[in-house]
This record gives structure tokens, C-alpha cells and sequence, in this order.
């Protein structure tokens, strides 16, 4: 019989801290550097650490996981499984994609590996790991599980704002003077992730403008499973109003408030809120 595991990188966060199949599920971690110093399983590091600034003497850098690291993970995990599905942050977002590509591509092991780009992160990546383990646990082929996961893909859809643009001028999103001016005006840019790819789709001028724009987001879909919130602490966004609007319009869906991790402050600031709504 088949034993099949999920691989995944460390940009992901789960709204269900516990999922059947959990015990299937290995990361491969991206690497961390705040001012040459690597952070990543630094236990004592938080992100409250972060500048909100980021400058030549505050200098945050992320290495996404190498070809090397993708191989001696499949290595690893051959011992015991003979199927991998990988499942990892959108390609558009970090390396951590053609990484894994290109090492699944030239592995010479027996183990059979699928690879999945996710267009997505965090809550949403946590959500297709989610779903790849559940089909794990029930017994299911590799290719169903495959199949499941690329028809989740379009249903889940993300919400990012942050005031930290020096992040996003140096994970490659806005140019230096988008950041500068947006900074020196105190603009919050509102990005959707299409197709995995950072879009601008609104800028509002303070937090109470930016729950406005996050009930229009919600407002946009008929059924949901999940809604997630990613914020840093102290909290910008005040949720416990949009809490109610979720719960009282969306019959049984789950609604979780989540910290942000190390990955996704680092692409996106120590001050940035993500929502993440995924359809049924």
C-alpha cells in the first residue's frame, strides 16, 4: 500500500492547530537574517524585534529553502514514504517554488513527488496542506489528493495592508520612491494575491478607512468556510466588529485570529494586517 506525506515550507500557518493527518505533514524552513544574524528558530526573537523601518543599518533578508535543501528533505523523508506531494508559498512571493521544482525534477530516488504551487501563503497555504492531509488520513491516491488540492487553489483569496513599505520595496514589490513618498504620506496600500502574484487594489489613509475596505471584501463573496486574520502585536485592526459581521452573515464558518509569523513579517512588515477568506 501507498504511504504518501505532505511537504511544505515554513511560511504556513494552520486556523486549526490540530487536522487529521498532521502527523503526515514535515516543513522545510525558509532562512531569516536580521542584520546578518539568522533568526528563524531563534526561540527568543519576536517580531515585535522588527523595525518599521527597514534601512541600511536594519536589514531583514529571507533565503528561501535551496535545491540542496529539497533534496536532502526528499532523502529524508524516503525512508519512510514513497509518495511526497510538496506543497509551498506562491512562486511570486519567494524562490521557494522553482527551488523545489527544479530539485523534485532531477531527484533520482524511488519516491514518487508532486509538486504544487500554492499562488498563495500562510493561512492559505495552511489551508491546502490541510486539505492534502485529510486526504491522506481518509486514504486517498496521490493524484485525488493532487486534484482536491489545484481545485481549492482558486477559492482561496487574500486581503494584505501594510504601512511597512520599505519591506515590500526590499522583498522586490514596490519601487524605493513608491515606498518613500507612501511612507512620508502615511498611505496604506491594500494588495489582493492574484494568481499568486502582490496587486494593488486600493490605498486608504488609516485603520478605521481600512475596515471599511475589509467588510467591501467580505462582502464580496455568498458562502464561506474560513476567515482568517494576520496582525502583529499590539493589534492595528480592532477585529471584534468584523468578527460579528462573519459569524452573524456566514452560517458556520470558522473565524480565527492569528500573530504574524516570522516569514510573513518579513515579506510584508511587522505592522501588516492579511485577511484570508476561502470559499466553500
Amino acid at each position: 500500500m501507498s504511504s504518501i506525506c505532505v511537504v511544505t515550507d515554513s511560511s504556513v500557518q494552520y486556523s486549526r492547530q490540530t487536522f487529521p493527518g498532521k502527523d503526515k505533514v514535515f516543513q522545510v524552513p525558509l532562512q531569516i537574517s536580521y542584520n546578518g544574524m539568522r533568526i528563524e528558530s531563534d526561540p527568543q526573537f519576536k517580531i515585535t524585534t522588527f523595525p518599521t523601518r527597514l534601512t541600511s543599518d536594519h536589514k531583514i533578508s529571507i533565503a528561501s529553502p535551496s535545491y540542496q535543501d529539497w533534496l536532502d528533505a526528499f532523502a529524508n523523508l524516503s525512508q519512510t514514504y514513497n509518495e511526497i506531494i510538496a506543497i509551498t508559498m506562491s512562486s511570486n512571493l519567494a524562490e521557494v517554488f522553482q527551488n523545489l521544482e527544479k530539485a523534485a525534477r532531477n531527484y533520482r530516488g524511488k519516491t514518487s513527488i508532486t509538486v504544487v504551487d500554492s499562488h498563495t501563503t500562510s493561512v492559505g497555504l495552511g489551508a491546502l496542506v490541510q486539505n492534502a492531509a485529510a486526504g491522506i488520513k481518509c486514504g486517498q491516491s496521490l493524484s485525488l489528493i493532487e486534484q482536491n488540492v489545484r481545485g481549492l487553489i482558486p477559492s482561496i483569496y487574500t486581503q494584505i495592508t501594510t504601512s511597512n513599505l520599505s519591506y515590500l520595496h526590499e522583498s522586490g514589490y514596490i519601487t524605493e520612491p513608491q515606498a518613500v513618498l507612501g511612507e512620508a504620506i502615511s498611505i496604506l496600500p491594500v494588495f489582493s494575491l492574484e494568481e499568486g502574484r502582490l496587486m494593488a487594489t486600493n490605498k486608504v489613509k488609516n485603520y478605521h478607512h481600512l475596515m471599511d475596505i475589509s467588510h467591501e471584501f467580505i462582502d464580496e463573496f455568498s458562502e464561506l468556510d474560513q476567515v482568517a486574520i494576520i496582525q502583529g502585536q499590539p493589534p492595528s485592526l480592532d477585529t471584534h466588529t468584523l468578527r460579528e459581521y462573519v459569524t452573524s452573515n456566514f452560517s458556520g464558518v470558522l473565524f480565527t485570529e492569528l500573530p504574524l509569523n516570522i516569514v510573513h513579517a518579513s515579506l510584508f512588515g511587522p505592522s501588516s494586517v492579511s485577511i484570508f477568506a476561502i470559499e466553500k
